[in-house]
């Protein structure tokens, strides 16, 4: 039966498949022959997972603190919470989720197992995988949200469960203070981990000595033969009397798990409504990713950090502002990329290097061959998964070194609304054209002054510095000086000619006569171009001669369509001519 992508697999059915095909790898066996039904040999997760999942996990753990405070909070109420959280994350970002049957799990993840499978089964699970499978973020982005209505519902659970123990304990007060009943599922989890714990331990320092016997020519310890033997005759006996410890909560955690099992269902079901409200915001997350350019292209070089996406991301959906020139940003983005698709469609490509990254197409054959093999089509899929694929780069013959792209932008109080939207659009879309071409970029805001120049290296990917270029606006009046200033630092600093400057403005100002002819003789040494665009929508058009002193072209904008149209003539122009 073939599967599709965002399906889950249980366990039991696929043991039922393989009878069927009669290519049955016989569970029951093998687990006897490895001595699988040994509580050391039981499963802490219920999905499936390879040292590189966890890896991914652990990655995305570390950097996030919304997670961390969530595994934190959760476990308080529910001790395994950490690991039911790591198997929501699994079930969203595996491939071919398989979840292991309930025998198969370590008595305190039974009821991890239980919630997963009744999840698992929920329609709006499907939903969900279709943007989270194989996507590290989407994956986190689903986790928080349902992770944090988990953390409600066990919070509740266990609030409910104290309840009934401080009325059992009043009703068996002098009766029988120790009965079962008195004791909560967490109570039961809390000291089934502690006696797993415990016989791990003991069993490791079991194998220690045992291994130290063996070798004791090469044996550095202070204990004899005698000793280590006696000692290991110790850790038997503690250990008969923890499995028999153990065997008894076993029991104690069964019957309550069988008493709660209605519970489970129900915290199930409620943990499920999160899965639509995950959905959405992954569908929105999934956007801002690629309205703000935060994912990671086959065809580039740079990568942005796990950590720089989390911040990026929550910085914009925390932000009003951010969000709402998510959509403009996108679209003129859109336009400006086809545009210059277009411009260099007849340039020959050839191989510049090899690096890293998941792009199939231009994956080398030495890696393909992976697949062939079904020993080695694991580490193909780790290599796709974790992008570290060997593949081409290639490189247009049209995009030769330029100096960099310096963006001026105004941002006196006239512009503040559509008028600053459309600027931050296109200065934006612009990097990205700058990024294409392995151009340097500057963003240059200003007002009667001028920012420091927010400087975004060709082989570096920003996020924190668009954002700021996007999200700043001081009002305030207008003069030129300054950051033209500026954008002459910015490309004296360059080795390379035939820099680009797009000046943003709504208004006109003074220029020092002595200033604009500085700047003239070295835009003719550097072989740099000026386009301004003044923009007087809505209202009378400004002093144009106060730009013609700088500039090499001069576009207007007097419609305040053209300013919400990211194919409009003058955004083309725009796009086209750097």
């Amino acid at each position: 039966m073939k599967l599709n992508y965002y399906q889950v697999v249980f366990e039991e059915d696929r043991e039922k498949e393989e009878i069927s095909t009669e290519k049955n790898d016989n569970f029951e066996d093998i687990d006897s022959i490895l001595g699988i039904k040994k509580r050391k040999y039981k499963k802490d997760q219920s999905v499936k997972h390879y040292e590189f999942d966890l890896d991914i996990y652990e990655d995305i753990y570390e950097v996030s603190s919304t997670m961390q405070s969530l595994v934190k909070e959760g476990k308080k109420y529910l001790p395994i919470f950490d690991k039911l959280y790591k198997d929501i994350f699994l079930l969203l970002y595996k491939y071919e989720p398989f979840i292991y049957k309930e025998e198969r799990m370590k008595p305190t993840s039974i009821i991890n197992n239980r919630i997963i499978r009744n999840l698992a089964q929920t329609e709006d699970l499907q939903d969900l995988r279709k943007n989270c499978s194989l996507d590290e973020l989407n994956s986190a982005i689903g986790c928080e949200i349902i992770g944090k209505k988990a953390v409600k519902i066990v919070r509740k659970w266990n609030q409910d469960q104290e309840k009934e123990k401080e009325q059992s304990e009043a009703i068996n007060k002098g009766d029988n203070p120790h009965h079962n009943d008195q004791k909560t599922l967490s109570d039961l989890l809390v000291e089934m981990q502690e006696a797993e714990d415990r016989i791990k331990d003991l069993s490791q320092e079991k194998q220690e000595l045992e291994e130290n016997i063996e070798n004791l020519k090469n044996n550095t310890s202070d204990l004899s033969e005698e000793d280590m033997k006696n000692k290991i005759q110790q850790i038997d006996e503690e250990l008969e009397n923890l499995e028999k410890q153990a065997d008894n909560l076993e029991e104690e955690l069964s019957d309550k798990l069988e008493k709660g099992e209605e519970d489970i269902e129900n915290l199930s079901k409620e943990m499920a409504e999160a899965f639509n409200e995950a959905e959405k915001e992954v569908r929105e997350a999934t956007s801002y990713v690629k309205d703000w350019g935060l994912g990671d292209k086959p065809n580039k070089s740079s990568k942005i950090s796990f950590f720089d996406k989390v911040e990026a991301l929550e910085r914009i959906r925390k932000s009003k502002k951010l969000k709402e020139l998510s959509d403009i940003i996108g679209r003129f983005k859109e336009s400006a990329l086809k545009d210059q698709k277009n411009k260099h469609k007849d340039g020959a490509v050839a191989i510049k290097s090899v690096r890293i990254g998941n792009d199939i197409i231009h994956t080398l054959p030495s890696e393909k061959m992976l697949l062939i093999n079904e020993t080695t089509k694991k580490e193909f899929y780790r290599k796709f998964n974790q992008k570290q694929l060997l593949q081409y780069e290639l490189e247009s013959d049209k995009l030769k070194a330029k100096g960099p792209m310096v963006i001026c932008i105004d941002m006196s109080s006239s512009m503040k609304g559509i008028k600053e939207k459309w600027s931050k659009a296109v200065a934006i879309a612009l990097l990205e054209i700058a990024q294409q071409q392995k151009r340097n970029f500057a963003a240059i805001l200003f007002n009667e002054d001028a920012t420091e120049p927010i400087i975004i290296e060709k082989d570096k990917k920003e996020p924190e510095k668009i954002l700021d270029i996007a999200e700043r606006f001081d009002g305030g009046g207008t003069l030129f000086e300054t950051p033209l200033q500026k954008a002459l630092e910015v490309i004296e600093q360059s080795k390379f000619k035939k820099a680009d400057i797009v000046f943003i403005t709504d208004g006109h100002s003074y220029t020092h006569p002595d200033f604009i002819n500085k700047f003239n003789k070295l835009k003719d040494e550097k072989e740099f171009k000026v386009l301004s665009v003044l923009i007087y929508a809505g209202g009378k058009i400004g002093n144009i001669e106060s730009l013609q002193l700088f500039s090499d072209d001069i576009m207007t904008i007097g419609e305040l369509a053209e300013l919400e149209d990211a194919n409009s003539v003058i955004a083309h122009k725009i796009f086209k001519s750097v």
